[in-house]
């Protein structure tokens, strides 16, 4: 997911244009990834999600967005303490008195749930505990499902990908489904995962429509291919017994697409940059192993992103599954997270 955040500078001024409703453009504008690790006083690493810092003429903003599948009623704090870890970055003094600048802040769900307000909020109050005295504290809300269709196609396009997760949540319920026989189950999860092969191939044709417009950059496409081939994998992960070849079709498809038309694209510039007619099949192969490194690469965030569905996941967690560099040993990690009851079930099996 967060390399949505490393795409070139026009489709993420957009992807901050249509989430916080700035109207940056790329003519006079330059964006700067920040740095998103955080170590507590306590020692232990945080890691959010992304820090953004735009850049116009004098004026400097910093945006931070979290993505999340589900409502956690701790999202409210651990948005405060990326937020304060953030602004204690960039403390400056005005008018000799020190100034905490928190960033524009947002959480963009993406499952559905009606029960999800438009924003988070808490109070912080502080001593003597009256009215003067209480801050009042609120992260505005995205939800995935509420964005209309245009606004995917004019500024939102980085968050296409995510429609690969859109059957997640279907397929959850039927699983729990007490109603069904297991004959029925299987069917139907089958039905919802050839239902997300079809919005695989119907997103990326609306990205390449997107990449033809001059919106973003080959790089930019590519990394959209390996999100969506992260989100496939987690679903295959979760999923696989109901359609073993589910993930095989997945890889047969982003392959065939992006290659076929990214490689016509780079052809053309290529032609036009009078560079070498060797380039092209180069460019083939290097999507092909990027989307397979993307793979690789995705999966120590999708044995978080399995926890996290079971309960809370400290950061310690976290930071020992991030530092996992063997690939064997993290898709035993997704299988066993994948088939936990509990996080504690989790790390219990990998310590044995």
């Amino acid at each position: 997911m967060k390399l949505l955040f490393s795409l070139s500078d026009r489709p993420t001024l957009d992807l901050l244009n249509g989430l916080f409703g700035e109207t940056f453009s790329i003519s006079d504008t330059k964006v700067i990834r920040g740095s998103t690790e955080f170590v507590g006083s306590d020692l232990t690493t945080a890691y959010a999600d992304s820090l953004l810092v735009v850049l116009r003429e004098k004026e400097q903003k910093k945006y931070h967005v979290e993505f999340q599948t589900y409502d956690d009623h701790s999202m409210i704090i651990r948005m405060f303490e990326y937020g304060y870890q953030i602004a204690k970055q960039g403390m400056e003094k005005d008018l000799q008195q020190l100034v905490i600048r928190f960033p524009h802040q947002l959480v963009l769900y993406l499952e559905r749930d009606d029960s999800i307000q438009d924003e988070l909020s808490c109070v912080i109050e502080l001593p003597p505990y009256e009215e003067p005295d209480r801050l009042h504290y609120k992260v505005p809300v995205k939800k995935f499902w509420n964005i209309k269709p245009r606004q995917f196609q004019t500024q939102l396009y980085a968050l296409i990908p995510f429609h690969v997760f859109a059957s997640r949540k279907e397929i959850l319920d039927i699983i729990k489904d007490k109603s069904i026989t297991s004959v029925q189950r299987t069917e139907l999860v089958h039905q919802e995962l050839l239902k997300v092969l079809r919005i695989i191939e119907s997103t990326h044709e609306s990205l390449i429509r997107i990449r033809d417009e001059g919106k973003m950059e080959l790089d930019d496409l590519d990394k959209m291919v390996t999100v969506t081939a992260n989100l496939a994998h987690h679903l295959y992960q979760k999923f696989y017994t109901y359609f073993e070849s589910f993930y095989e079709e997945v890889e047969t498809m982003l392959t065939s697409l992006i290659n076929h038309e990214a490689l016509a694209v780079k052809k053309k510039e290529a032609w036009q940059e009078g560079m070498e007619r060797g380039r092209q099949e180069g460019i083939k192969e290097g999507i092909k192993e990027g989307i397979e490194q993307g793979v690789e690469q995705g999966l120590s965030e999708f044995v978080i992103d399995s926890l996290d569905e079971l309960g809370p996941v400290d950061d310690a967690l976290k930071e020992r599954v991030r530092s996992v560099k063997d690939i064997q040993q993290l898709k035993t990690w997704g299988k066993l997270a994948a088939r936990a009851s509990s996080v504690e079930e989790f790390v219990r099996q990998i310590e044995q």
